[in-house]
């Protein structure tokens, strides 16, 4: 192979990818030229998922396509994914929409998240809790759950910081959502909105060997609102 890499026949370029660069020997790569690839910026990604829906005539509502970039996390590859896996399930649509793919995604409603993170606002623990046992009884995925409460409150953060960090079309969040979101992020403390998700991301990790899931975010909720001396 490292004789082959140094004097290629002349009509072939052989071209080694990975993800895990780290993990390739000096030997090998010394004999390569290398190229970086990043992420795709969601604004690349919208355009790209735009264009694809204008040239195959299917209509998406804007916050569907924003979901869709949001969701693939860089990958332009799993945006088309989605976008394929969402025009296959909701064909009879004259018009897919954000709430059609919240449902394919198993995405946790917004308002939902929201009025969970007014509660630890409020410093009401029982409230809190009762409305945890509420959805759980519904049938509440607790990973789900987690995921979605840290991502929320992480843009909560990162716009508590800065408030131009994020606009309504590049957050995911309708104009209503958004608003509510910039309005509790006016509303934490820094210093205790970073205590929130240092909490939060040490219990996803309990939850995980507990024997009753919801019984680490119940302390944790216990934890922040009525936190020991």
């Amino acid at each position: 192979l490292l004789k082959t890499l140094e004097e290629p026949p002349s009509h072939i370029i052989f071209v080694l990818a990975t993800t895990e660069a780290y993990k390739m020997i000096s030997t090998i790569t010394s004999r390569c030229q290398r190229f970086d690839f990043k992420k795709l910026s969601f604004k690349e990604i919208t355009g790209k998922l735009k264009f694809i829906s204008q040239e195959e005539k299917i209509n998406f509502d804007k916050f569907a396509l924003t979901l869709i970039a949001q969701n693939a996390e860089g990958s332009l590859r799993d945006a088309e994914s989605l976008m394929d896996q969402s025009i296959s399930f909701f064909s009879e649509k004259k018009e897919i929409s954000a709430e059609n793919l919240k449902d394919l995604l198993g995405i946790l409603e917004v308002s939902m998240i929201a009025k969970f993170i007014d509660c630890l606002l409020e410093k009401n623990r029982i409230t809190a809790i009762s409305f945890l046992e509420e959805q759980i009884s519904q049938g509440l995925n607790l990973e789900e759950f987690m995921k979605s409460i840290i991502s929320y409150l992480r843009k909560t953060f990162l716009l508590k910081m800065n408030p131009d960090f994020f606009n309504p079309e590049s957050s995911g969040f309708s104009p209503e959502e958004f608003k509510k979101i910039s309005s509790q992020a006016v509303n934490f403390n820094e210093k205790e909105l970073e205590r929130l998700l240092e909490i939060l991301v040490d219990t996803e990790n309990k939850m995980k060997y507990s024997s009753i899931p919801q019984l680490p975010l119940e302390l944790a909720i216990v934890n922040f609102i009525s936190p020991k001396e």
